[in-house]
């Protein structure tokens, strides 16, 4: 009993790392799923270690990375990851479609960046009645970040911004 609370706990730890994806392309393909799978089962090995090891503190350390590892995948395979490499520096997106739920829209940058959700239909809204996202800068491997809800949602978005970026949406809350 005392390994499988070790091992959770230790899960939950690591899960609270927020581990960043490197993934080259926006789709979920099947070496997406293959590189996703081999990091998950790193995690899941550290978690195993930890717990025969008795260190509880590292356990839940890689059970948060899987859960965190976990959420940063589903804007991949939901087309909400955006990038200066693909889009260019300055675009306009759009529409995009975004399912109900409550969004952490997050941008890494190493310069000026801002980011202007036009709704074409539905709700797309953050702090006031439009969501905007203004940073000077927003360094890896978090970056900066701003709520976003959305309603039936869909928007245009307008970038404008110094340096490379990558933008993605990472849904914390659906069904709305």
């Amino acid at each position: 009993m005392k390994t499988v609370i070790r091992a959770i706990f230790l899960v939950i730890f690591i899960a609270l790392n927020r581990p960043v994806i490197a993934h080259e392309g926006d789709t979920c393909d099947e070496h997406f799923y293959e590189q996703s799978l081999g990091t998950i089962r790193i995690f899941l090995e550290q978690a195993e270690a930890a717990t025969t090891n008795g260190n509880l503190d590292e356990a839940l350390a890689a059970v948060q990375s899987i859960r965190q590892f976990s959420a940063a995948m589903q804007p991949y395979c939901m087309g909400l990851v955006f990038r200066s490499e693909k889009d260019g520096l300055n675009p306009a997106i759009g529409p995009v479609q975004f399912p109900n739920g409550i969004y952490i829209a997050r941008v890494i940058t190493n310069g000026a960046f801002t980011l202007e959700v036009t709704p074409v239909a539905g709700e797309c809204v953050g702090q006031g009645a439009l969501f905007h996202l203004e940073t000077a800068e927003a360094m890896p491997p978090n970056g900066a970040e701003a709520v976003f809800k959305a309603t039936e949602c869909s928007a245009h978005l307008q970038i404008t911004a110094q340096e490379p970026w990558l933008l993605r949406f990472e849904l914390v809350s659906s069904g709305l």
